[in-house]
């Protein structure tokens, strides 16, 4: 029997973005930064899933908020998570590969579904099960150095998992 323990790295990448005429222009990348899992990414997410418990959840959302509080592995949802927003959560889509130990989702808070209505500062994200905001269902978030979001520019996520 091995010693061995199964770990879940979990990083993320934002870039905000804006559509121009000359095309899309790059205002901002964070590079790849670190994450929490939670506890709640971990039961109801990771092993729940693994016994087919009927209570799983999976990842389908992700939401963005202007706290700058570290997230906690006991946290269930951002701590100011952005509710003036008109479109709730970004859909994420998942992938993995028969060659990889990886789970990678991607989405975007578009512009054009208005996910802010004002500018404002943004600094935590966070993957969760469902598109309503404030819903207590998160999987995994961390906060960042904050960004100036307008209302006429996108966020893309990348999100992963990697388990070794």
């Amino acid at each position: 029997m091995s010693d061995e323990a199964l770990k879940v790295k979990g990083s993320f990448r934002l870039n905000i973005t804006e559509d121009t005429p000359d095309g899309v222009v790059v205002l901002g990348d964070s590079g790849w930064l670190p994450n929490t899992v939670t506890q709640y990414g971990f039961g109801l997410f990771i092993c729940d899933m693994i016994a087919e418990d009927a209570g799983s959840l999976t990842v389908s959302h992700a939401g963005l908020g202007t706290g700058t509080a570290t997230i906690n592995s006991t946290q269930s949802k951002l701590t100011s998570e952005l509710t003036h927003s008109t479109s709730g959560r970004a859909a994420m889509t998942a992938a993995t590969s028969n060659t990889s130990v990886k789970v990678r989702w991607t989405g975007t808070f578009a512009s054009a579904s208005s996910f802010v209505t004002a500018a404002v500062t943004v600094g935590e994200i966070g993957l969760f099960q469902v598109s309503t905001t404030n819903a207590a269902t998160l999987a995994a978030g961390a906060t960042f150095s904050t960004s100036q979001v307008s209302t006429n520019q996108n966020v893309n996520v990348t999100y992963d998992w990697d388990f070794s």
